[in-house]
């Protein structure tokens, strides 16, 4: 009894064990299923960030950085010292080329290069350490041979300003050396680094492809790997370099249920990023799910409650879009008074969903720097201009708009409502005229004249493109193989001047005026900018010279381009500033802020730039 006892044992043990692994076969099954669910986010996602959570800072720009050399025993020497930099996806900073430094009251070209690195983040302080060499040749100042400078700089970046040491030596040929050991602070830090930023992604879950964009306008091109833990109720994205931006790697966990960040770790441009639940920010809603059959609603549930913009959207090419643009909203039609259920109104804005039917012209924008689609067109309704454009590619009069204004003026030229000089004057000290002056420049009515500020003097391009902007800066080149693909001109660069031949009579002829008038503009420039540092360091009252603000004592209280390394004189001290000095310096930027350098309006741009040679000459008898 007990021998058959024994088999039946192992018969029902065998039997236990293969169910039990079975069940468990399938329990994890189920498991794995349970993950792929619609909480797996696909299409477009956005993460937005900023200096008090997790900067990060690019420092590629032009600076002057203000020091003193010593000797023992002997009075001080001033320093004013230029140069450019490019920080690279891996927080390495590397320059060379040729400015303009000063050395005591002298003014005289250097050749220079800089070596460094950005580091820090993670709660510490962003971090740029220089190493620096100038080497001068000019007379003026090296008369025993090449006076060499080299600095060490550690620099902390704190609220929109680099602050540190200068640690170096200025050789003078033979005749010696002087020590440098100098405070650097209140260098203002390029346009755009505020140490926001943001990672734009399109999910196809478990890759995609994704960037990291800084408000400069730089985009750091990213590969895309996504997960989700059923588990966790986690998504995962890992990010990480591609191309020229290897260095530059994040990964994101964040709830997609709630829309906000668990946690964030990695490095952008040399710096660490870190962000604790702790410290997690409410994310706009711009994840949307895996589209499923409950996820998805008819266009005609939008018509109970949108009723005009399905109405007027019917006459377009949008008709029975609104989730291809708006995304998924069937949790919206079921819950209409849930915020959270609300497709996201930005994708638009952002591009990405009006990229999907029109791919090559998403890809032109992408580099523009303009603002999202529906600035410039109307996706709900025809607007009688090709293209449901919002307005006329084409005007003749004045137009000036506030910084602020959203509202559209349907009679004039669509890209004067953002390029135009917003108010600009002379008499305004604060800061240079907007870099948006080109609709103004086109007609010559921004500037001051000897007669006064100018009234209207279009320029030939003004009265006879037809399109005007549009007709020069938006040229679509048809593919022309597979390596050469099509242009949509939403790059909005005007890089063909095939357009130009029916003027100018061909191609070659208009490239080469452009080269010759824009080279005269060019030299214009520089020697007004030459004449008013000039005058900063040699006429300047006591209070602007050299001793506080150098080269800088003819700039605006937050100085122009043209005056990189620190603030200029006060809005007190403005008053000390002559007339003279205030017109020219207006009319130097008004001109170099059109961009075109006399393209728009070249005899206009050449005028403004000789009346003001003539106000600061009037300054420096």
């Amino acid at each position: 009894m007990n021998t058959m006892k024994a088999p039946l044992v192992r018969q029902a043990s065998v039997w236990l064990l293969a169910t039990l692994c079975s069940l468990a076969t399938t329990l994890r099954a189920g498991t794995q299923n349970t993950a792929v669910s619609p909480s797996i986010p696909s299409g477009p996602v956005s993460f937005a960030f900023n200096s008090s959570t997790t900067p990060v800072y690019d420092l590629t720009g032009s600076y002057q950085l203000d020091q003193q050399a010593l000797v023992p025993g002997g009075a001080p020497m001033n320093l004013s010292l230029g140069f450019s930099v490019q920080q690279d996806a891996t927080g390495l900073l590397r320059g060379s080329g040729v400015t303009n430094v000063l050395v005591g009251t002298n003014l005289v070209s250097a050749q220079y290069t800089v070596t460094g690195g950005v580091s820090g983040g993670g709660g510490k302080v962003t971090l740029a350490k220089l190493s620096i060499l100038w080497l001068v040749k000019d007379p003026a100042v090296a008369v025993n041979g090449p006076l060499t400078i080299s600095v060490q700089y550690n620099l902390g970046v704190s609220n929109g300003f680099l602050n540190g040491t200068a640690r170096g030596q200025a050789k003078f040929g033979k005749t010696g050396s002087r020590t440098i050991n100098s405070a650097i602070s209140a260098v203002p830090l390029p346009a755009g680094a505020d140490g926001s930023w943001r990672v734009t992604l399109n999910v196809q879950t478990p890759g995609g492809s994704g960037s990291v964009v800084l408000p400069n306008g730089r985009s750091l091109q990213t590969s895309l790997a996504s997960s989700f833990s059923a588990r966790s109720g986690l998504g995962l994205m890992k990010l990480a370099g591609v191309g020229a931006d290897r260095g530059s790697a994040v990964s994101i966990n964040y709830f997609p249920a709630t829309n906000a960040v668990d946690s964030l770790s990695g490095k952008v441009l040399g710096q660490t990023v870190v962000l604790k639940i702790q410290r997690a920010a409410v994310l706009p809603p711009t994840i949307s799910p895996v589209p499923t059959a409950a996820t998805s609603a008819s266009s005609q549930l939008c018509l109970e409650c949108h009723s005009p913009i399905v109405q007027t959207v019917s006459t377009t090419p949008h008709a029975q879009q609104c989730e291809g643009c708006h995304g998924p909203a069937a949790n919206h039609a079921a819950n209409d008074y849930d915020p959270t259920t609300r497709p996201n109104l930005n994708l638009p804005l952002s591009g990405t969903s009006c990229g999907t039917c029109h791919p090559a012209i998403y890809k032109d924008w992408k580099t523009s720097g303009h603002a999202g689609c529906p600035t410039c067109h109307e996706p709900h309704q025809l607007t009688g201009f090709p293209a449901l454009v919002l307005g006329p590619l084409y005007s003749t009069n004045d137009y000036v708009s506030g910084l602020s204004t959203t509202s559209l003026n349907p009679g004039v030229n669509l890209c004067a409502q953002c390029h135009n000089d917003h108010g600009a004057s002379w008499t305004i000290s604060s800061a240079p005229p907007s870099k948006l002056p080109q609709y103004n420049m086109l007609l010559g009515s921004v500037g001051e004249l000897s007669s006064g500020p100018a009234q209207y003097n279009p320029s030939y391009h003004a009265i006879h493109i037809t399109n005007q902007c549009v007709g020069c800066h938006m040229q679509g080149v048809p593919a022309g193989s597979s390596a050469q693909p099509a242009t949509t001109g939403h790059s909005f660069a005007m890089d063909n001047y095939a357009v130009c031949a029916g003027c100018h009579g061909s191609a070659v002829i208009a490239s080469n005026a452009v080269v010759f008038f824009c080279g005269l503009i060019t030299n214009s420039i520089q020697d007004l900018q030459a004449s008013l540092n000039q005058w900063a360091v040699t006429k300047a009252p006591a209070i602007l010279g050299t001793a506080r603000y150098g080269t800088r004592a003819w700039e605006y209280t937050v100085p122009g381009t043209l005056s990189p390394g620190g603030p200029g004189p006060t809005a007190a001290l403005q008053a000390l500033i002559p007339d003279n000095i205030k017109k020219a310096r207006f009319n130097l930027y008004l001109v170099l802020y059109d961009g075109s350098l006399g393209v728009h309006n070249f005899n206009y741009s050449g005028l403004l730039l000789y009346y003001a040679q003539i106000w600061v000459d009037l300054e420096l008898p």
